[in-house]
């Protein structure tokens, strides 16, 4: 299965994420990938495809940190 953590935490700017939300931020995108990925191979499709999926559904790095960002405001 692939490191989805190490995956995101290589690509996610983090600059403006502290480390008790970093951290939780890291934890659910890598969790949302495996359940991505998971799902992919229960429906019978190869691991490399799958993990190449999973890789496409996220685009724009940039704005996905802001959307995070965004919500996590709105949410206080």
């Amino acid at each position: 299965m692939p490191d989805w953590y190490r995956y995101i935490k290589d690509n996610l700017p983090r600059d403006q994420f502290n480390g008790e939300l970093e951290q939780e931020i890291l934890e659910e995108l890598a969790g949302h990938l495996d359940d991505a990925y998971a799902e992919a191979l229960s429906r019978g499709v190869r691991a490399n495809e799958a993990e190449a999926r999973v890789i496409a559904e996220i685009q724009d790095w940039e704005a996905l940190a802001r959307n995070i960002l965004r919500t996590r405001k709105g949410a206080r």
